[in-house]
């Protein structure tokens, strides 16, 4: 299960906010052997998307990169990079140039994690452990981030026994697996709810709250309440004010309320919308075919839709994928035979539908009726089949 700790600020125009704050960055980096240049990742706005990646080269065993961020965020700096696709496929010449932010983690080398704020920060990674000077929200944010790097280990091991089960067909292990991952996901949960709660006026404190939302047993009316808490100058953060819309959005999709027509493309490119499935009980999966979790938790559309398919009944997953991810999207579907339909816009995050539906994470599920009308929100989907059986003629 991913949730979706993604960046809003494409949602809202920045009028009204201030201007960009100056940062600067020395970075000393662990091996300058392996390539003379550092990369830094970052958010921003331009003329293409929110991310930016700067380039610069090593003197004096060091970097220094300076620039403008209209709020702290997460940021990422890493030596040799290689696109994972040909950008000259989709765009223009100068478009290509800059879209390094499709860069996925496996086209970086030595890539380091951390919280990008205003004013001078130093990170030094030539020891084994790095040593990162700057204000208190650089070092919680480290603090926070090997506290996770703890936890990689276990959620690939758990990952990794639920792929067991489900290869298998076995549900006792896989409900005794799911058991664990929840109290695991619980764990890192509270983590970053306690520290929220205790620094409510620190812009960390946003992607806290972001971080925080895995808790299927919160509505989002419960999150509209939690980000309420927020110092007034957090909530002003362009992201913050974005992530308030989605929050509301999804406390709006409630049974009862007409879905607005969309169209998003086939896997053949071809234009779809969701209007063309008049007259039949609909369920929307919104996943990610590049999460091992959403990979794995596909599986359980097929036995709904084995039983379903020919009683006014359909699927369409529709992919949070962009161009990046459009190989391992078709190639998740072939192999897993999911014969339904398909959809996407590429655009990630912000596809549109799921901006409609206030999509918080992946996988998510909403059935409509055939007068374009939700009837249900699920977070498991296995327990439609005893809906569907009373309402499928």
């Amino acid at each position: 299960m991913r949730y979706l700790l993604f960046s809003f600020i494409n949602l809202i125009g920045l009028a009204g906010y201030s201007q960009p704050v100056q940062f600067k960055l020395t970075v000393y980096p662990k091996n300058s052997r392996i390539d003379k240049n550092i990369y830094l990742k970052y958010d921003y706005i331009d003329t293409i998307g929110n991310i930016k990646v700067d380039k610069r080269h090593i003197s004096d065993d060091r970097v220094v990169f300076e620039g403008k961020i209209y709020q702290p965020g997460k940021a990422v700096i890493y030596q040799r990079a290689k696109l994972p696709f040909n950008p000259s496929e989709f765009f223009n010449a100068d478009q290509s140039s800059l879209f390094n932010d499709v860069l996925s983690d496996d086209a970086m080398e030595l890539p380091f994690e951390f919280y990008l704020v205003p004013g001078e920060t130093t990170i030094d990674l030539r020891n084994e452990d790095p040593h990162i000077t700057g204000s208190a929200a650089v070092k919680d944010f480290e603090s926070l981030r090997l506290a996770d790097e703890k936890d990689l280990a276990e959620t690939e091991l758990l990952l990794e026994e639920l792929s067991v089960c489900q290869s298998k067909n076995d549900n006792v292990c896989k409900a005794k697996v799911e058991e664990k991952m929840h109290l695991f996901f619980s764990k890192k949960k509270n983590r970053y709810r306690n520290y929220y709660q205790n620094n409510l006026g620190s812009p960390l404190a946003l992607y806290a709250l972001k971080e925080s939302m895995n808790d299927d047993s919160l509505s989002s009316g419960n999150y509209q309440e939690l980000f309420s808490k927020l110092s007034k100058q957090v909530r002003e953060l362009p992201e913050a004010v974005a992530l308030s819309k989605i929050l509301k959005a999804a406390a709006d999709c409630k049974p009862g309320k007409r879905i607005e027509n969309f169209e998003q493309s086939d896997m053949a490119g071809h234009k779809v919308t969701l209007g063309s499935f008049s007259g039949n009980y609909v369920l929307l999966h919104f996943w990610e075919s590049t999460d091992p979790v959403n990979r794995i938790m596909v599986s359980d559309l097929f036995p709904i839709w084995d039983k379903y398919q020919k009683r006014n009944f359909k699927i369409i997953s529709i992919g949070m994928e962009t161009h990046a991810t459009k190989e391992q999207w078709l190639k998740t579907i072939a192999s897993k035979k999911l014969k339904w339909t398909h959809l996407t816009d590429f655009k990630g995050y912000l596809n549109t539908a799921a901006l409609q539906f206030g999509v918080l994470k992946t996988p998510s599920y909403f059935l409509v009726d055939p007068a374009g009308k939700i009837v249900r929100k699920l977070d498991d989907v296995r327990k439609l089949g005893d809906y569907l059986e009373k309402i499928l003629k």
